[in-house]
């Protein structure tokens, strides 16, 4: 007899694809050959209308009262209709009554409402709630029920769904992404965090058709490398990169590439045969770190008149290296940040001075010795020993514990000496282009060594250093 119930309302099929994960309700038969309620109509003892999704009946006369168990009494619930009163979407199969679950053994598409109302997902599985929690509300106050039919299309291939239209997704690692329906999809590449999946991201690929976000994880490579290719795919280059090709842990790379370069075997031979490769890149240059804030002539003079002296004499003669030392540690916000935290600026002055002297063998009196006898040191040094000043080696302990145990990474020996001498070297080296003890630029020879630090210094440290504080 149950069989008999289900064929008739179409469901037998349906137990070939789904098990719902509740009791199957009571299904009229008869849902389908039942005109739907009408406000005006005259209805009698007997006659049976739809509304709702559901089959009623009326004890006698009746006009302009609407199915419900209230009111008057006049209207007698009969049962839930199959298939929404033969008003489903089309090409969909109901499945599930307000507030109910099914689960899906394959990927399906749903719906959700009534009346021509609904809200649709594309190519799920698992256990859907049939709910305004899971869909949102299409017709609110009218009851509403749950549909399915198999999923027009499981994204493009290779791809996992992860977001119906509108719908936000945080990508781990990163992802390639597609937007889109029925084999039409806009794409994104190489996108970290979190996506929101519409048309104002991707584009509308698929006008008046509802569409769904997918991901595809890119491989990952050796250390601060990017996946560029699959194998034997040809990609062009930007600017000068170094290249890896392989996986799992097995590489072949060539340096200081250009151009347009091959991810095959042919041009790097086979570092790990019988096992699908990929291509990846690294880029030598290192990325620019921020721009200080505007300094001002006028701050810089007030400055300059009332807080650096030599001997009693006034520091204007300098002015041009005290412009270059100010702007490069946040010009009017680093004035700022003098006048409030170190009010008595000339022995901070004198402090870098004797700190650099020393060194040097210059005199300490002021260390105008060392000021006149190193003018090329004269902006590297106020810089470095301003950053003591403000910072004592915070956020570089694990930078300096990685380079101590890894000597590829020690691309100083001075900045060696603790952790404050590494961030007062990293932030000397990279805001001073030409800062380094070799013919690589600072910045160059921290980004080759040690990529991590170099994107700490710059992402992190340098906007901290142009804040007011």
């Amino acid at each position: 007899m149950l069989f008999d119930r289900l064929r008739v309302a179409g469901l037998s099929s349906l137990l070939l694809l789904i098990s719902s994960s509740v009791a199957l309700p009571l299904v009229a038969d008869d849902c389908s050959g039942v005109a739907a309620y009408a406000s005006g109509s005259v209805y009698t003892g007997g006659q049976q209308v739809v509304y709702n999704s559901q089959l009623w009946k009326a004890r006698w006369w009746t006009q302009n009262e609407t199915p419900s168990s209230a009111g008057t009494g006049v209207w007698q619930f009969v049962a839930d209709c199959g298939g929404d009163g033969g008003t489903a979407p089309a090409g969909y199969t109901w499945c599930a009554n307000e507030n109910d679950s099914y689960t899906f053994g394959q990927a399906m598409d749903v719906a959700y409402g009534a009346n021509g109302a609904y809200v649709y997902k594309t190519g799920v599985s698992g256990t859907i709630a049939f709910n305004n929690a899971t869909f949102g509300d299409p017709i609110p106050g009218v009851v509403k029920a749950g549909y399915y039919k198999n999923a027009t299309s499981a994204g493009p291939a290779g791809y996992t769904w992860c977001a119906d239209e509108n719908g936000t997704f945080s990508l781990s690692g990163t992802c390639d992404i597609a937007f889109g329906a029925n084999g039409t999809y806009s794409y994104l590449y190489g996108r970290t965090g979190t996506i929101t999946f519409n048309p104002a991201t991707f584009g509308d690929p698929l006008p008046g058709i509802v569409k769904s976000g997918y991901y595809k994880s890119r491989p990952a490579g050796p250390a601060w490398y990017t996946w560029i290719a699959n194998e034997n795919d040809t990609v062009a280059l930007t600017g000068t990169c170094d290249v890896a090709y392989g996986a799992n842990g097995n590489y072949n790379y060539l340096s200081g590439k250009t151009g347009s370069i091959t991810f095959n075997n042919a041009t790097f031979g086979d570092p790990i045969f019988g096992t699908v490769k990929y291509g990846f890149s690294k880029s030598t240059t290192p990325p620019e770190p921020p721009k200080p804030p505007i300094l001002t002539d006028v701050k810089l003079v007030s400055w300059i008149n009332n807080h650096v002296k030599y001997n009693g004499g006034s520091a204007m003669g300098y002015k041009s290296d005290l412009q270059s030392f100010c702007t490069l540690s946040g010009g009017d916000v680093f004035l700022d940040n003098l006048l409030k935290n170190w009010p008595n600026t000339m022995l901070d002055i004198t402090s870098a001075y004797s700190g650099a002297a020393a060194s040097y063998g210059g005199s300490t009196s002021y260390c105008l010795s060392f000021w006149d006898s190193y003018p090329e040191r004269r902006v590297p040094t106020l810089i470095h020993e301003f950053v003591h000043h403000m910072n004592n080696g915070v956020g570089a302990q694990n930078y300096w514990n990685a380079a101590v145990a890894d000597a590829s990474k020690q691309w100083d020996s001075y900045a060696m000496n603790s952790p404050a001498e590494y961030i007062a070297c990293g932030f000397e080296w990279v805001v001073e282009t030409n800062q380094s003890t070799t013919s690589e630029s600072g910045r160059q020879r921290i980004y080759r060594m040690d990529p991590g630090y170099y994107l700490y210094l710059v992402n992190t440290f340098i906007p901290w250093m142009y804040k007011s504080h």
